[in-house]
């Protein structure tokens, strides 16, 4: 595990959210993936927990009209583009994975992507969002693999080239980051996070089996739907250690 910003202040970490948000945005087509293995979440009451720009509850939305969508995002510039894209389909508030503001088991489905490498107390946070989610109810956690990167990174570290640094290090990486606060983990140390809180993993879903050509963004976006077919048949068995990017699915 490495990390980065993890002594910055909660204050802090906001403040400088708020000047990279248009750098920190997630390709469209990440969200296109996350789609796939979503199940319909019509009729159901559903919470994005750092729901960044709102664009995964605007597409939820469009796929399952009839669910009811909640969001919460620390960063207020995020919540209030989200409030403008989406108006009355989701209910975005100000707020903090640490203490939801919601009772007891309150929700059907909770997302988290791309969240619990940015937080400095994950599995606080994920014991938070268990509270909130309904006995039978799951949630869908997305977050970087750093072992799909295992022989690349000590290349990458010592290299003085950011060309090459950029080529064969992770995005969570300190030497890459454009995040106030990242963590690096692998793919043990995650799945020691679910275990903390007390989660039970029922599924994974896995892509970017060959992460360091995806640092191209042009190349990802061409060689993700070329690779797509094999993705999936890749899903068929446990490679999950070496995918970049993996979506959990978890129940109480």
């Amino acid at each position: 595990m490495i990390k980065v910003g993890h002594d910055l202040s909660d204050k802090e970490i906001q403040r400088r959210y708020s000047l990279v948000q248009d750098k920190i945005k997630l390709p469209w087509f990440f969200y296109e993936r996350l789609m796939w293995f979503f199940p319909n979440m019509g009729g159901k009451r559903v919470l994005d927990c750092g729901c960044g720009n709102g664009y995964l509850l605007e597409k939820i939305s469009k796929k399952s009209p009839n669910a009811e969508l909640y969001g919460i995002e620390i960063v207020k510039e995020f919540v209030d583009e989200t409030n403008k894209k989406l108006g009355s389909k989701a209910k975005v508030r100000v707020g903090s994975t640490y203490e939801i503001p919601f009772e007891n088991e309150y929700f059907d489905i909770i997302i988290m992507t791309e969240v619990v490498e940015h937080l400095k107390e994950p599995v606080k946070a994920l014991k938070e969002v268990k509270r909130v989610l309904k006995t039978n109810g799951k949630l869908f956690m997305s977050t970087p693999n750093a072992s799909a990167f295992g022989l690349t990174i000590p290349f990458g570290e010592k290299t003085k080239s950011k060309f090459l640094q950029y080529l064969f290090l992770p995005w969570e990486h300190p030497l890459k980051t454009v995040q106030p606060i990242d963590t690096m983990n692998y793919y043990g140390e995650i799945f020691g996070l679910i275990g903390k809180s007390g989660f039970v993993l029922r599924n994974e879903f896995c892509w970017e089996y060959f992460p360091f050509i995806y640092s191209f963004r042009v190349l990802n976006q061409v060689i993700s739907f070329l690779l797509t077919p094999l993705f999936l048949f890749f899903n068929l068995f446990d490679l999950g250690e070496h995918a970049y990017l993996i979506l959990f699915e978890l129940e109480k």
